[in-house]
């Protein structure tokens, strides 16, 4: 099914002119992380960038959330530091993601900082 929505998109490119937006890599990057297909949702984050088009908490959590389920949360950090870079704020999402990253691992204490990381930031209650 996500190669259909890739040929829909090449068709919405080449045939009609209509240029994708955040909405639609958002879609795309979401999909590819659902499959586990993690590496090439990285291609095209970088594809998207590449046409000038900004990622978004969304984008961002998605990737962290498909990192973290392939229990890679170095990586999965180092996205949400990309992310904070680019001035986007991790969301309750974001770092629940994270956080199961960490219990996925066994790595309780670790999970528990994030937790308390986040809860200091105030995200538990109050999201942007």
């Amino acid at each position: 099914m996500i190669d259909d929505a890739f040929k829909l998109l090449k068709e919405m490119v080449y045939d009609k002119g209509i240029l994708p937006n955040v909405i639609t890599y958002n879609s795309l990057i979401c999909g590819l992380c659902k499959l586990g297909r993690w590496n090439e949702a990285s291609k095209l984050l970088k594809e998207m960038e590449d046409e000038k088009i900004s990622p978004n908490v969304k984008t961002f959590t998605a990737l962290v959330d498909a990192f973290c389920k392939e229990g890679k949360v170095e990586e999965a950090e180092a996205v949400i530091n990309i992310m904070i870079e680019r001035g986007e704020v991790p969301n309750i999402v974001t770092y629940s993601s994270l956080i199961d990253g960490y219990c996925l691992r066994g790595e309780m204490i670790k999970a528990r900082e994030i937790f308390d990381s986040m809860t200091l930031r105030c995200c538990l209650f109050f999201q942007r």
